[in-house]
């Protein structure tokens, strides 16, 4: 009698392992295999793909390029509030002195989101320069965009030739933005 007990709690375990593994292991067995297939495909998809290794490459180089930029120019740091626009055209305003500079003008725009896909609360001023002067004021007017302190972007820019009371000048138009993090988000670090 006793080992009729022991044989069918053995058959009792034995038949719960069994529907244990068909309804549990089974199906994980089976996804796998299908994971696996879906992996060969794509490494086949891969190895066909009519984009060449080095555009892949140069893809990626970009992409870290790009990376590394943000975290240099520390976009992650970007200020928060309106920008303080009076100083930005302050220190991209060169001495009018009818020689290297004939002509600045200065044009601001109302802020609005800094792009589709930026960080919610970034926003952006676009500022609009147009310098007429020799290529030195140019060049000059170039590097003092390029050591700001607050964070802008170069959305446009235009360099031509042009005469001037008979001497040679050129124009220069650059369209800038401002960035900087609304402070009606709420978000406390604005990370790109």
């Amino acid at each position: 009698m006793k080992t009729d007990r022991v044989i069918r709690t053995a058959m009792i375990v034995a038949a719960a392992t069994a529907l244990a593994t068909w309804f549990g292991v089974r199906p994980l067995h089976l996804r796998a295999a299908v994971l696996e297939q879906d992996v060969a495909s794509l490494r086949e998809r891969i190895a066909i793909s009519s984009v060449p290794e080095a555009q892949l490459e140069a893809a990626g180089r970009e992409r870290d390029r790009r990376r590394d930029m943000l975290v240099r120019e520390g976009f992650h740091r970007m200020p928060e509030g309106s920008p303080d626009l009076a100083e930005v055209i302050r220190r991209l305003s060169l001495p009018i002195d009818r020689v290297r500079v004939l002509d600045q003008t200065f044009t601001a725009g109302r802020s609005g989101s800094a792009a589709s896909g930026a960080p919610d609360g970034w926003m952006a001023t676009p500022i609009r320069v147009e310098l007429l002067g020799d290529w030195s004021a140019i060049r000059e007017l170039l590097e003092v965009v390029d050591g700001l302190e607050v964070p802008v972007r170069t959305t446009a820019l235009r360099v031509e030739r042009s005469e001037v009371d008979g001497g040679a000048a050129a124009r220069l138009e650059i369209e800038l933005d401002v960035l900087n993090r609304s402070t009606d988000t709420g978000e406390g670090e604005g990370n790109p």
